[in-house]
């Protein structure tokens, strides 16, 4: 991976940092994603990336509610209707303790993913909903 990453090739970087946000490979991945946000390589890709990881990290020392809803927004405004980016968005607003505007969120972006045929990606939203709605933010499983 490494090799891969030394590269330089952006979409490689993505999917290594992506793979490493994984709780026990967060420093790692972060540092990663952040390598590639400095280079301005696919941005609302990156920002989604970072955003999700500032919402939802099961370690406290990585998340930042204010900056992942800043980034989600950013993205969300960018390329409104995408349901991945609003799913992000919601769990921003789940960090930070805003959440009727995370139902609100969410339910949206099961709605786009369920008309744009992502049955898979609505039926991931849906627990997250519900976390949501008991006002609990989202945490993956370590």
């Amino acid at each position: 991976f490494q090799a891969l990453a030394g590269s330089k090739l952006p979409r490689v970087y993505v999917n290594l940092g992506e793979l490493l946000l994984r709780p026990s490979q967060a420093p790692r991945g972060l540092e990663l994603a952040l390598e590639v946000f400095r280079q301005k390589t696919d941005p609302l890709i990156v920002r989604n990336t970072l955003a999700w990881v500032f919402a939802t990290s099961p370690q406290a020392a990585y998340r930042d509610g204010p900056e992942a809803v800043r980034l989600a927004l950013l993205v969300t405004q960018t390329k409104p209707g995408k349901a991945a980016f609003l799913d992000t968005l919601a769990a921003a607003y789940a960090e930070v303790k805003l959440f009727t505007e995370a139902v609100d969120t969410l339910q949206k972006a099961i709605g786009l993913a369920e008309k744009a045929g992502q049955t898979a990606l609505a039926g991931e939203m849906r627990p997250r909903l519900a976390l949501y709605r008991s006002k609990k933010p989202y945490r993956p499983p370590e």
